[in-house]
């Protein structure tokens, strides 16, 4: 690795990762990765290409390549370490697609770009809306929404951050739910989920707007992301205000 690519120090990285268009979160999870990884770039005086190793089983690629031997290189880590890329873009996963074999999963970020509090919901008859405290934090998971525990995998950690989220309740039943995946700087991506057997009943969409509201009444900015099969968040996104300005992929060795 040392021979086409050098190993460097975090410093080279965060002027990188202010230019990069990713959404937000995964640039603050970046930025947290780098206090524990291994960084590379291809050249120490003028870096082109980034490669961010975290725990040894997740990379984060971004720049440019033009050497074909850094690509070969960098194909051959991930895969004899079988690493999964959270973060690569479009012309990135190209070369690496064309270069090697990896299983593609695409994944699209919204910026919103209108707001209309005038969209007529009303909170439904019986519902309460509670904030995502420590005791929400810790049923989310099980109850509702795994992918909270891939973000938060300590729900203390939601909480300690100032996770931003409400749940939308009925009696003691979280039946939809809303939260901030990766909280960064004024930017807060959301993350939405509704019970299987209490969708398509408008939950989501009220509890959405809520959140939003919250944010820009807070003076914050809502992102929203979604993998490219998941038709219903894409279409609420539009709904909500969002516009599609960016596509990226997760890449899997195989």
């Amino acid at each position: 690795m040392q021979d086409v690519m050098c190993q460097v120090k975090s410093v080279f990285f965060h002027h990188a990762l202010d230019s990069i268009k990713f959404e937000k979160s995964w640039v603050g999870i970046a930025r947290k990765a780098l206090i524990s990884a291994k960084y590379y770039v291809d050249d120490c005086q003028s870096p082109r290409l980034y490669l961010i190793i975290n725990n040894d089983s997740e990379a984060i690629v971004f720049g440019e390549c033009t050497d074909s031997r850094v690509m070969k290189c960098l194909v051959n880590l991930l895969q004899y370490h079988q690493i999964m890329i959270i973060m690569a873009d479009e012309t990135m996963t190209e070369k690496l697609s064309a270069a090697s074999s990896f299983s593609l999963l695409r994944r699209h970020c919204f910026e919103l770009v209108k707001y209309d509090p005038d969209m007529g919901l009303k909170l439904p008859n019986g519902f309460t809306v509670e904030p995502i405290g420590l005791a929400l934090a810790q049923r989310i998971s099980s109850e509702i929404d795994p992918d909270f525990s891939l973000y938060w995998p300590i729900p203390k950690d939601f909480v300690d951050a100032d996770g931003d989220g409400y749940c939308l309740m009925r009696g003691n039943t979280i039946i939809s739910c809303v939260w901030s995946c990766y909280p960064y700087h004024q930017y807060t991506d959301m993350m939405v989920a509704t019970r299987r057997d209490e969708r398509n009943k408008g939950f989501a969409t009220y509890l959405s707007q809520y959140f939003i509201l919250s944010m820009l009444f807070e003076k914050r900015i809502p992102c929203w992301s979604c993998y490219d099969n998941n038709d219903a968040a894409i279409y609420l996104s539009y709904k909500l205000g969002f516009k599609k300005t960016q596509s990226y992929y997760f890449l899997f060795p195989v």
